[in-house]
């Protein structure tokens, strides 16, 4: 029964470690970074009301905004694979302190003996 408390532990903590090291990983844009953006995205379309891109141009501008959106949606998964993690690790939290009072939960026949040794040894 211990060794499958160890490995519930061990396997916590794994968890843990991987929602730790995830947890710093695609930070919201500040307000700052977010007005630059806007600020080069303005530039960019200035540059092309003078001298419109040619499709090469219009190419690259394509895949730019798909790789942002996939760059996008890759954090939002990560957040909900986070959130995930998080719950799995309650859970699995949850389950250690349960199978730790059952263990360590006296029986009624533990309770007797209990109540017989007072008796007799008061």
């Amino acid at each position: 029964m211990k060794s499958w408390l160890i490995r519930t532990v061990r396997a916590s903590s794994l968890l843990f470690g991987t929602v730790v090291l995830f947890s710093g990983c695609g930070e919201p844009k500040g307000p700052a970074e977010q007005a630059g953006e806007k600020i080069d995205q303005g530039i960019q379309e200035a540059k092309d009301a003078v001298n419109p891109p040619s499709t090469g141009e219009k190419v690259g501008h394509a895949i730019d905004k798909a790789g942002e959106n996939a760059a996008n949606a890759l954090d939002k998964a990560e957040d909900k694979a986070s959130h995930a993690l998080d719950k799995a690790g309650e859970k699995i939290e949850e389950g250690i302190h349960n199978a730790k009072d059952a263990i360590n939960h006296p029986g009624t026949a533990e309770k007797a003996g209990q109540a017989v040794d007072k008796a007799v040894n008061p």
